[in-house]
């Protein structure tokens, strides 16, 4: 992907209510910023979305990771949005 493309992070994880805050925090720690989100229970998983700023594959990867070592978070995708 190109760099200054805008990513969606897709998030699935065991529901708790402080997640969602966790993960826009570990966002602006590594410098960029969570332009919308949503979010959707689904029993006992829970599936956020975060748009995030445009920024490099590599600072996304690094935002993938650090979201992946949270203890309840199951999985993370990332994928590209062109503007």
């Amino acid at each position: 992907m190109a760099s200054g493309v805008a990513r969606a992070i897709p998030v699935t994880a065991e529901p708790h209510s402080g997640l969602e805050r966790r993960v826009e925090s570990l966002v602006r720690r590594l410098g960029l910023t969570v332009q919308n989100r949503a979010s959707r229970g689904g029993g006992d998983r829970l599936h956020l979305g975060f748009m995030i700023s445009p920024s490099t594959e590599a600072r996304i990867g690094e935002v993938a990771a650090a979201v992946g070592h949270l203890a309840r978070v199951q999985q993370t995708v990332c994928l590209g949005v062109l503007e």
